[in-house]
C-alpha cells in the first residue's frame, strides 16, 4: 500500500502550547502525523509560509492555514 505524505513549511506551527519556528508538518489523508523544525530546504515540501495551527477535530490532528484544513 502506498501512503501519500504531503510536506507543509512555515514560518510557525503552533500546536498547543507549544511553537515550533521555521517548522515542517507532514499530513497523510488529511492528518498531522509529524512536525518538526528544519534548518535547511526540505526536499517536496511546500513553503505556505504564516503560521499552521495543528487542532484536534474528532480524536485527530489537523493542521489549518489560513482557516482552511490542509490535506
Amino acid at each position: 500500500m502506498h501512503t501519500d505524505i504531503r510536506r507543509v513549511a512555515a514560518h510557525e506551527v503552533v500546536d498547543g502550547d507549544k511553537i515550533l519556528r521555521r517548522a515542517v508538518v507532514e499530513i497523510v489523508a488529511g492528518r498531522v502525523v509529524r512536525c518538526y523544525t528544519f534548518t535547511d530546504e526540505q526536499p517536496f515540501t511546500e513553503w505556505l509560509g504564516g503560521t499552521i495551527r495543528i487542532v484536534n477535530v474528532d480524536g485527530r490532528d489537523v493542521a489549518l492555514w489560513n482557516g482552511k484544513q490542509l490535506t
